[in-house]
């Protein structure tokens, strides 16, 4: 998986679904460039497209474009460190070597969602996660290693 190697401060994010589109989030980071596409196939199902901005690496959206299916919430495992109003900045070295034209990285990970009260989970992998990060409605968590474990879509936070 693409790494997050630092993060970058973010004023908000917006989340929306709709009938055809299950989850789709944007956050507020400078849009002036064609972004990089990081497609994540899930190794059971489902279907991600991450755009990122290919000077800064921050991420600037995630749509889910085929729902995952259900699985289990997070482990319990000790408590993540919490940092606010950021977003993650990837490392973008991947996309190095990809044809300019095509500007994507495909990757397949076990992917899996879950749907609680509290909000719309999104898993990836199944690390365990080190630290959260929130901006607007949605946390995205990311592990040890510094890859993606999950975006977490709170409750209230979409827009239909």
């Amino acid at each position: 998986m693409v790494k997050v190697t630092r993060w970058a401060p973010c004023p908000g994010a917006v989340v929306e679904q709709d009938p055809w589109i299950p989850l789709d989030a944007s956050w507020e980071v400078d849009r002036d460039r064609q972004p990089l596409y990081l497609m994540i196939s899930g190794s059971s199902g489902g279907y991600l497209e991450v755009r990122v901005h290919p000077e800064s690496g921050q991420l600037m959206s995630l749509t889910v474009i085929d729902l995952p299916p259900e699985g289990g919430g997070l482990d319990s495992v000790p408590e993540p460190e919490l940092l606010g109003d950021v977003v993650p900045v990837f490392d973008i070295s991947e996309w190095e070597d990809v044809d300019p034209a095509i500007r994507s990285v495909r990757k397949t990970v076990d992917l899996s969602h879950v749907r609680l009260p509290e909000g719309e989970l999104l898993t990836l992998g199944g690390a365990v996660t080190a630290v959260e990060a929130s901006c607007g409605p949605v946390v995205v968590g990311v592990s040890h290693q510094s890859e993606l474990t999950h975006f977490w879509f709170r409750s209230g936070s979409t827009e239909s």
